[in-house]
């Protein structure tokens, strides 16, 4: 931003994505002119559900297992990618990504040190968790515009988690999308545009 020579910003965030974009509202909102956030709980409503809900803690096992050395990235690749193109085709709703943008993510996946950068997303999200790293997740409130998009249809994220993210937000805007998933942006790309243009103009 400070490249561009702008102070702030429209921030839109989805999954790690958003997981950042909670964290820059919370702890930089000079920075933040609007902060969208898409099918990604607040962080302290997250570490809460992982340590208390068994429901969730099923939702996230791949979070648990992806903090094994080695063996994520090469289950993930193995048999030209069958397993990390299955987890897309197989939670989402049906059609959503086609032959095409699946050899695009292929492609990105396939460059040299990819998979290992984003399974470290999850090792590292997973340490933030702990009570010592508390403080990058302090309950104080957003202060700036938020809103918050979500598929109900969500496989690894439970709605419930949802009201209870918004509640950080002193100026904040919950919307459910009934028939998405987790990949809301793929599946219903004009809804989700307008739902963005709508709050961020």
């Amino acid at each position: 931003m400070e490249s561009l020579g702008r102070r702030k910003a429209h921030i839109v965030g989805h999954d790690w994505g958003g997981f950042v974009a909670w964290y820059l509202g919370n702890r930089f909102p000079q920075w933040v002119e609007k902060l969208a956030v898409l099918n990604c709980p607040h962080p302290r409503v997250m570490r809460q559900h992982l340590l208390t809900n068994r429901a969730q803690q099923k939702k996230s096992w791949y979070i648990f297992y992806y903090q094994l050395p080695w063996l994520p990235e090469w289950s993930m690749s193995r048999n030209n990618w069958e397993f990390a193109k299955k987890g897309l085709q197989t939670t989402s709703v049906r059609g959503t990504f086609s032959d095409e943008e699946m050899a695009q993510y292929v492609e990105a996946w396939s460059q040299p040190g990819a998979l290992t950068a984003m399974i470290r997303w999850y090792r590292a999200g997973l340490l933030m968790m702990k009570p010592q790293r508390s403080e990058s997740l302090a309950p104080r409130k957003i202060e700036v515009p938020t809103l918050l998009l979500w598929g109900v249809k969500d496989r690894f994220l439970s709605k419930e988690m949802a009201q209870p993210s918004i509640d950080f937000c002193s100026e904040g805007k919950l919307i459910f999308l009934k028939k998405a998933t987790h990949w809301l942006q793929h599946e219903e790309p004009e809804k989700v545009n307008s739902l963005l243009l709508d709050f961020l103009s």
